[in-house]
């Protein structure tokens, strides 16, 4: 009996782990951030046709979403000016579409806040104490 015990600890100790593991390395939850490269206009066409997904999944919710989270690697940096002007208003109505300029290499986030698009750039900040 106190074989049968010890064999069921394990058992659940290690489902534990794999569990924890899988939370903490993004296995399972938590989806990858993709990579965009190419031409300018290859990688803008690729990030509104996101950005048009994202509007479209989350029309009705009044909450902030993060739809994507990517990579950009043009062949040169893109201007904000460059996005607006690909921008098709049938999608996406300009008053609700906000993005910033994109720079190569830069770790972009689509998000979806309250009716509007924002395509910027992420940015970490640090709190010091």
């Amino acid at each position: 009996m106190d074989l049968f015990k010890t064999t069921v600890l394990i058992i659940i100790a290690i489902s534990f782990i794999f569990i924890v593991y899988s939370l903490v390395s993004n296995l399972w939850f938590f989806k990858k951030e993709d990579k965009i490269s190419g031409s300018k206009d290859t990688v803008i066409f690729q990030i509104l046709k996101l950005a048009y997904n994202c509007y479209q999944k989350n029309l009705n919710i009044k909450r902030s979403v993060i739809c994507e989270k990517i990579q950009v690697f043009p062949n040169e940096n893109i201007s904000a000016d460059e996005i607006f002007s690909r921008l098709d208003e049938r999608k996406i109505n300009r008053d609700n579409f906000f993005v910033e300029d994109l720079y190569v290499g830069s770790k972009v986030i689509i998000k979806y806040d309250n009716g509007n698009i924002f395509i910027e750039e992420e940015k970490y900040e640090s709190i010091s104490s």
